[in-house]
């Protein structure tokens, strides 16, 4: 489905509409908290990401993250690489598609563990005012053997027109995130 969605959103990108005030080159920084329930427990821990985009013409981008989590000593690192596309549904309003290639650890103690996969997001971003940006969307991870999905929705608040400050909330069948963070757009 997801790759579908990003096909579709390739060929959204003909389409002769006037582009959003949106930008795809910027620098973000977060901090947060996760919550990880898993047969009956709770687990709680902290995380710190680092990431970016760069527009490569008018419709698409590339991207690349590093973040760290630590979920009760339980150390997880992902580092992601990847190309989008993106298509204006309105004046202020863009539909994005991405898929990455993401390198994934996870260290406890002596033990530890390492894959590659490829993650996917489908998303919409929207310039509510001149200040203020909502998104939201859904992201899918095939690591591990595995394959998740996850939602998210964020929000940004513009003092200037190169700095946001922003608040996003995502969630999984087992996990939720809440991070605060920073975006400079270049």
């Amino acid at each position: 489905m997801i790759k579908n969605a990003f096909i579709a959103a390739v060929l959204l990108s003909a389409l002769n509409t006037q582009a959003a005030d949106l930008s795809y080159t910027y620098l973000d920084v977060g901090l947060g908290v996760i919550e990880v329930e898993d047969e009956g427990e709770t687990y709680d821990g902290d995380g710190v990401a680092l990431g970016g985009s760069i527009a490569a013409g008018e419709v698409f981008y590339f991207t690349a993250e590093l973040a760290n989590a630590d979920i009760e000593n339980v150390e997880q690192r992902t580092t992601s690489l990847g190309v989008g596309v993106h298509a204006p549904l309105s004046t202020n309003t863009d539909v994005y598609a991405d898929v990455s290639y993401v390198r994934a650890d996870i260290e406890e103690g002596d033990w530890s563990i390492d894959d590659n996969g490829v993650g996917y997001t489908l998303g919409i971003r929207s310039k509510l005012a001149e200040k203020f940006e909502l998104g939201g969307g859904v992201s899918r991870l095939d690591v591990f053997d595995s394959a998740e999905n996850s939602y998210f929705v964020n929000g940004f608040f513009y003092p200037t027109e190169t700095l946001g400050i922003g608040a996003e909330y995502s969630w999984a069948d087992d996990t939720t995130a809440y991070s605060l963070g920073l975006r400079v757009n270049f």
